[in-house]
């Protein structure tokens, strides 16, 4: 029955001559929706290429109540109780940013320089002892070794290349008493090209996040904890325009360690109750837990980080790369009140567009790392060639029309053709960075 009802509709649409206008929506609606489907599947497979990776290396954030309760635990686990007794109080780490510039994204580096400063106790912000297994190698080598007194002197710059650019000088130490003790303050200038990863998805409306981790060279977590000072505006240069971009904001992180991933560990890290964290770990768990925290020998490091984001310019960029496709899509329009006697003309004209849009897009581009994926951008000219294509085929069915000879279908097609392009030129580049926007964040979750 399937079979004879496809032999039926197949023999009208010979007999009207439809099939192959019916094979061109076909492969009309297949190459449009193409682009889109492999953009999925590539997404969707690039999400689980990147869990994979970073099931070794996971950040946990964590409260300080759950992190004592953790090592303390951990170190009667390991029978380090007698000896070990966790840091009081945490190192403050502040950051002033005074420049940034040269900000490659083809080389994915930024040129940033500023000053780090630094406080802490005397008494209470290092450890006494540790929680490692006595035959260790971080009860030897860690745990038993006295730390300077600069302890910012160890502040790692983690992404900061080492190159000749680089920088990382002591302005100031002093020791200073106050109503608990003596503490102490130390500033060192940095400068250097700091690594990060583009975020192209949105340009020409993309803005650009880069992270600043510090942590200390040799002290883990249970010795020292690090703890981000909150920063504002008066943190930032002076001058915040840096090539097409413009320094937004600064952003604290919450502090964090790093270790493999474990769903367990990390619901117990997030816990902000205090009874909560006094519950005695299983001791299932707590095994677990100690091999995750002395995977790489010496135990997780206390890590402060901020992030600076940097927000293109819009108005740039757009009368570079949007404003010209809207004007020849709104040309479309226009010319096709040319009148229908002049065929010659107005079938010249869409391939002329097509021509201009595809010399855009690669120019739109210049100066872009290849992603690897589409970026919203991409989509714009789409809708725009599909634009062309539709103006095109309007043209070619007014040929067929002169005079006062006009049909309804004519008609109907040619006011829906120039609505959908007209559209497609004020409104289209927004509709698809909002919906764009909607569909990454649906994928990212």
């Amino acid at each position: 029955m399937p079979n004879h009802s496809i032999r039926v509709i197949t023999r009208r649409l010979l007999k009207d001559d439809l099939m192959t206008p019916l094979l061109a929506l076909i492969a009309f609606t297949v190459i449009i929706l193409s682009p889109v489907l492999v953009t999925g599947i590539d997404a969707y497979t690039s999400k689980r290429v990147k869990q994979e990776s970073n099931s070794s290396e996971f950040i946990y954030p964590y409260n300080t109540e759950s992190l004592n309760q953790l090592e303390a635990q951990i170190s009667r686990l390991n029978n380090r109780t007698s000896d070990y007794k966790a840091p009081k109080s945490s190192m403050f780490i502040d950051i002033d940013i005074q420049r940034v510039r040269n900000i490659d994204l083809n080389n994915k580096t930024a040129y940033i320089s500023g000053v780090l400063k630094g406080a802490w106790s005397e008494a209470d912000s290092l450890s006494r002892g540790g929680i490692s297994p006595r035959i260790s190698y971080a009860s030897s080598r860690i745990e038993e070794s006295t730390p300077p007194e600069d302890l910012m002197n160890g502040i790692e710059l983690q992404g900061l290349i080492k190159d000749d650019m680089h920088e990382y000088t002591m302005v100031s130490h002093r020791k200073l008493i106050g109503q608990k003790g003596a503490y102490y303050t130390s500033e060192y200038r940095f400068s250097g090209n700091f690594t990060f990863e583009p975020s192209l998805t949105d340009y020409p409306a993309d803005k650009q996040s880069i992270p600043i981790s510090v942590r200390h060279s040799s002290l883990p977590s249970y010795r020292l904890r690090l703890k981000p000072v909150t920063t504002g505006s008066h943190a930032l240069p002076s001058d915040r325009a840096v090539q097409n971009f413009r320094v937004s904001r600064l952003e604290r992180n919450d502090p964090h360690i790093v270790l493999p991933k474990d769903n367990e560990l990390l619901r117990y890290l997030s816990i902000n109750s205090k009874a909560d964290t006094e519950r005695r770990i299983p001791k299932k768990a707590l095994r677990k837990f100690n091999d995750l925290y002395f995977a790489n020998e010496t135990g997780p490091y206390s890590v402060a980080s901020w992030n600076i984001t940097l927000e293109r310019q819009l108005s740039t960029t757009w009368l570079r790369y949007v404003f010209p496709v809207s004007l020849l899509l709104i040309a479309l329009v226009v010319t096709s009140y040319i009148p229908s006697r002049f065929t010659e003309v107005r079938l010249a004209i869409p391939p002329t567009v097509l021509l201009s849009l595809v010399f855009l897009q690669q120019g739109s581009t210049h100066g872009i790392p290849d992603l690897g994926s589409p970026m919203l951008l991409d989509y714009y000219y789409l809708s725009a060639y599909v634009a062309t294509l539709i103006s095109f085929v309007e043209f070619i069915i007014s040929a067929y029309y002169t005079g006062s000879e006009h049909s309804n279908g004519e008609l109907l097609f040619k006011r829906a053709s120039r609505t959908l392009i007209m559209l497609c030129a004020s409104v289209g580049a927004p509709i698809i960075w909002v919906l764009g926007r909607a569909v990454y964040f649906l994928l990212a979750n």
